[in-house]
């Protein structure tokens, strides 16, 4: 029987995961996020493992994009207000 590795959870991104004891659902222990119900445990993970991941993943990689923008913003900024302090004062 081949074990198989339970994915992060799509909600939270936390490895916190684990399968229930009598019930065959993934949980997750951070957010409560719960998976379909299987008739056992290997495929109470494959459906687990099968919820979509991708938006949450692209929607991190996009949030970054915009803290590294809103950062080199207030770097851009902050220099602009030093250098008026500087020729002004």
């Amino acid at each position: 029987m081949e074990i198989i590795q339970i994915q992060y959870c799509p909600g939270c991104l936390s490895n916190e995961v684990y399968v229930t004891d009598r019930s065959f659902y993934v949980i997750c222990g951070t957010c409560k996020m719960t998976g379909p119900y299987g008739k056992n445990e290997e495929e109470a993970v494959e459906l687990w493992n099968n919820l979509p991941r991708e938006r949450v993943e692209r929607g991190i990689l996009a949030l970054e994009g915009c803290l590294f923008t809103l950062g080199v913003v207030v770097v851009v900024y902050g220099l602009i207000y030093l250098a008026y302090l500087l020729i002004w004062n």
